[in-house]
């Protein structure tokens, strides 16, 4: 890895070509990116994925931890393990309109896992583990689906998780509503906008808002099996919601910062979209062919994982019955199913006036579509080109 001498910059590139500048001052690495200059803490303890890069993740961190201010001693919170104790912690959490969640899972290699131990801070609690909510649901069904039905199939209360398609496989997958995940939102905040970290993790996030120097994830695949959990894994457990939130929180005042469509200039988007748009085009199809090529080879060559994937073999059948054979079978068995579906147009047009009977439990919303207008050969615009 490089190093500088002391009153050396040097310029690297960044996302989209972009290029910042690194200096170390006597001892004291910068960097000109927004995620550097943006942090709230000391400029000390200031680091980015360009400095980690330039110099070494290890010697990063190294460099970031001397002089680092000790952790306060605060205390964690009590693990709740009695059925009437997490049965009344729950029910205070439905008085929150915003819940930052975890949950830690027990032998989840093998067999799926068992869930065993959902974290909760609600919505005006302080910032330290201290604050946060333990509920031991270890081989508790009975209790995890009261938590379900309680709190994640109450619209009225956001839940907030990273990475959460992961979670709510524990905590009512489909019936779980108005489930917010900072992993996605990460996701879609343009680049251009927001330099996060090349990895999106709760790790990376962390340390990238300053919201510590850096954060340990050895206790991830401890034993959460073990009764009683150690305080390491108490203490893991906590700071994992505590970072959760204030992740949450920056990523809310990134898109504050975006454009408002009504007041944008429409030839300064357009001018941008055009510019960049070819190369996201001819990208995103060698993405799909590549994505393609590598699973077909995979199972091909009986291969299950890479060193950065994982091939995933399931079958799946389509059941395509007709609405009124669905109907009738229902009616003579007497049986209600809660699940929706959604009509096509087709099947709309087919029933006519009876959709007047029928009552949305999904509200309309506007759909928008962006075509490309095509030119003609000599430059006039022609017909419109279908685009996204």
């Amino acid at each position: 890895m490089s190093d500088l001498l002391p009153g050396e910059t040097t310029e690297v590139p960044g996302s989209g070509g972009r290029m910042y500048v690194l200096k170390n001052s006597d001892g004291l690495y910068s960097c000109s990116c927004m995620a550097w200059t943006r942090q709230k803490v000391s400029s000390s303890q200031r680091t980015c994925k360009h400095l980690k890069r330039f110099r070494g993740e290890e010697a990063e961190l190294d460099r970031i931890a001397i002089g680092a201010p000790p952790e306060p001693d605060i205390p964690l919170p009590r693990v709740l393990d009695h059925p009437r104790q997490i049965a009344d912690a729950i029910e205070s959490l439905r008085g929150n309109s915003r819940l930052w969640l975890d949950t830690e899972v027990a032998d989840w290699q093998r067999n799926g896992g068992r869930l065993s131990l959902i974290q909760a801070l609600p919505e005006g609690a302080e910032p330290h583990a201290g604050s946060a909510i333990f509920l031991d649901v270890l081989d508790r069904p009975e209790l995890t689906d009261l938590f379900i039905r309680q709190i994640m199939m109450d619209r009225s209360i956001e839940k907030v998780f990273h990475n959460a398609s992961f979670d709510i496989r524990y905590l009512g997958e489909d019936s779980a509503v108005n489930v917010a995940c900072t992993l996605q939102a990460a996701r879609e905040l343009p680049v251009s906008r927001a330099s996060l970290p090349d990895s999106l993790s709760l790790k990376s996030l962390t340390e990238h808002f300053g919201l510590s120097a850096s954060v340990s994830k050895a206790e991830q695949a401890s034993d959460w099996g073990q009764r009683p959990l150690s305080t390491s894994q108490l203490k893991y457990a906590a700071l994992d919601v505590i970072y959760l939130r204030g992740i949450h929180l920056k990523l809310l005042e990134l898109r504050s910062q975006l454009e408002d469509p009504r007041t944008v200039s429409i030839q300064d988007v357009e001018a941008k979209l055009v510019a960049i748009e070819p190369e996201y085009l001819r990208l995103k199809a060698e993405t799909e062919y590549l994505r393609d090529l590598l699973k077909q080879a995979m199972d091909q060559q009986h291969v299950d994982s890479t060193d950065t994937f994982e091939l995933k073999r399931s079958e799946w059948m389509p059941l395509d019955v007709a609405i009124s054979d669905l109907a009738e079978l229902l009616v003579r068995e007497g049986h209600r199913v809660e699940s929706t579906i959604r009509l096509t147009k087709t099947a709309q047009a087919e029933l006519g006036p009876l959709l007047d009977s029928l009552t949305s439990v999904t509200p309309p919303t506007k759909r928008l579509t962006l075509r490309r207008r095509s030119r003609t050969s000599n430059g006039e615009l022609d017909a419109l080109a279908d685009g996204n």
